[in-house]
């Protein structure tokens, strides 16, 4: 069973309308709020994916 730190990552859901929901792990919150800021992303998953 996986662990919530295996997860990698977010997931899109998308429905007939077009309308895009973007599901991310609430973890990585600090993250995209200094990347809406301007600074680097930098998140745990995506730096194991380098």
């Amino acid at each position: 069973m996986n662990t919530p730190e295996d997860i990698l990552g977010f997931a899109y859901f998308r429905n007939s309308g077009g309308l895009r929901i973007e599901i991310q792990n609430i973890n990585d919150e600090p993250a995209m709020d200094a990347w809406l800021r301007g600074k680097p992303l930098w998140a745990d998953w995506f730096a194991k994916l380098q």
